[in-house]
C-alpha cells in the first residue's frame, strides 16, 4: 500500500509540478540531470541503435522529450506516449515538424494493447519503476509484440534488488528475467555506457534484439 501511495504522489502531483516547471525552463524531468546530459544520453542510443531515416521509433513515457532531439536529426518518424498532457503537449511543441496524432496521452500497456503498429526501436526510460511486477512484464511482453523483425527494445533505469531510489519503488528483476529469457540481451550500467556518474552507480540499461 505504501508503494502504491508513493507512486501515485510521484506519478500525479510531483511530475505535474515538474511539467509545469518545464513550460517556463526547459529541463528534463531527472533533476539530478541537466538537459546536455540527456541530449548526451540520446545521441549515444542514435549512434548505438544506427537510426536511419526510415526507422520508427516508440519512446514509452516520453515526458517533454529532449532525450529524443538527437533521434529528430535522424527520423522524422517519433512516437511517443506519456500519462501527462503537459509532456504530450511540451513533446508535440519541441518537435512541430513530426504530426501532434504521433503524441498519445494514456496509460501505455492499455495503448499498447489496441495500437497494433510496429516499431524497429521502443524505448522505456525510467517507467517500469511505478509498476508491480506483473505490469511491467505486462508492458514488456506488448513491447515484444509491437517490435518489427529485428527490431531493439531498450529499457533504462532498470534496478536490481539492492538499489535504493526513493520513487522508483519496485525492483525490475522479475522484468529483467523475462527479458532474458525472450531476447537477445546485453545489460549495460548506465554509469560507464553514458559517461554520466549520476543517480545510482548500480543502474543499468538493458538492450533487447527480437529477430
Amino acid at each position: 500500500m505504501w508503494e502504491k501511495l508513493k507512486n501515485t504522489f510521484h506519478i500525479y502531483v510531483l511530475m505535474n509540478l515538474y511539467a509545469l516547471r518545464n513550460k517556463f525552463i526547459d529541463k528534463p524531468v531527472w533533476l539530478s540531470y541537466s538537459k546536455e546530459d540527456v541530449i548526451h544520453k540520446g545521441e549515444i542510443l542514435v549512434d548505438r541503435l544506427d537510426i536511419e531515416d526510415h526507422h520508427e521509433v516508440l519512446d514509452v513515457g516520453i515526458g517533454n522529450g529532449v532525450m529524443l532531439e538527437p533521434f529528430v536529426k535522424q527520423t522524422k518518424n517519433i512516437y511517443g506516449i506519456d500519462l501527462l498532457k503537459n509532456n504530450i503537449k511540451q513533446s508535440a511543441s519541441r518537435f512541430p515538424e513530426i504530426p501532434r496524432t504521433n503524441f498519445t496521452i494514456g496509460n501505455c500497456v492499455d495503448h499498447l494493447w489496441w495500437d497494433e503498429k510496429k516499431y524497429d526501436v521502443i524505448i522505456i526510460s525510467g517507467v517500469l519503476g511505478y509498476m508491480n511486477n506483473n505490469k511491467q512484464i505486462e508492458l514488456v511482453s506488448l513491447c515484444k509484440s509491437r517490435l518489427k523483425y529485428n527490431g531493439v527494445l531498450v529499457i533504462s533505469g532498470l534496478q536490481l534488488p539492492g538499489d535504493e531510489y526513493i520513487w522508483q519503488t519496485y525492483t525490475q528483476e522479475g522484468v529483467i528475467m523475462y527479458v532474458l529469457s525472450n531476447f537477445e540481451c546485453e545489460i549495460l550500467n548506465e554509469w560507464d555506457f553514458y559517461g554520466i556518474k549520476k543517480y545510482s552507480s548500480s543502474q543499468r540499461t538493458v538492450f533487447c534484439k527480437v529477430a
